[in-house]
């Protein structure tokens, strides 16, 4: 069993995690570290693994299709740039 521990955090950061199968050892030990320092998580996954019960929150996108859910993945991390900056898409004139 993997262990990890938050060396730096501030109030109100999340943990984001993303991962197509949900089992990985590493963001399994990345979540617990993350609860144990008060911090909420989210995920991107590709199938509900055993990472879905420990999240706050989470979408599950692609079936458990490798590649259709690293796309679609890539799809929402781009939109969630966007919405971060506060910009939208290139449109051009």
């Amino acid at each position: 069993t993997k262990t990890a521990t938050i060396a730096l955090k501030n109030d109100g950061d999340v943990l984001v995690l993303i991962s197509v199968s949900g089992d990985s050892p590493n963001l399994l030990a990345a979540a617990a570290a993350a609860r144990k320092a008060g911090m909420r998580s989210l995920a991107l996954l590709g199938r509900p693994g055993a990472l879905l019960p420990s999240m706050d929150c989470s979408v599950v996108l692609g079936d458990g299709d490798y590649g259709l859910a690293e796309d679609l993945h890539l799809a929402v991390t781009h939109m969630a740039v966007r919405m971060l900056r506060g910009t939208h898409a290139h449109r051009p004139s």
